[in-house]
């Protein structure tokens, strides 16, 4: 399984970051059929998304930033 680590750097704050890296884990777990776990830290989240053959885990925090999703809307 990959590892998929993403850093983006932005001025959102920890709990702005919050929502919107949430916001896009649960876009993934409905698109994508995925499990998400959330561990939040005190600087910065980790999330663990699942499935049968992947594994991602993204972070939102002070200095790793929120992405928007990869998969494209149809």
């Amino acid at each position: 399984m990959a590892d998929l680590h993403l850093h983006r750097e932005h001025t959102l704050g920890l709990a702005r970051a919050r929502k919107v890296a949430m916001k896009w884990a649960e876009d993934v777990e409905s698109k994508l059929d995925m499990e998400c776990t959330m561990i939040e830290g005190d600087d910065e989240d980790r999330k663990q998304l699942e499935e049968a053959l992947a594994e991602e885990e993204t972070r939102a925090g002070k200095a790793a930033g929120a992405r928007k999703p990869a998969v494209k809307k149809k």
